[in-house]
């Protein structure tokens, strides 16, 4: 279980135009992650 001031696993997710972006493009930086489904 993380820890609060725990770093996130860096990951790399595909974008729905087909481009790749990986957290550790924001790091420094506040970031929300907000992971939803579709029914």
């Amino acid at each position: 279980m993380p820890k609060v001031g725990d770093l996130a696993p860096d990951f790399t997710l595909q974008q729905l135009e087909g481009d790749y972006v990986s957290l550790n493009n924001f790091r420094g930086k506040v970031v929300l992650i907000n992971f939803f489904g579709f029914i």
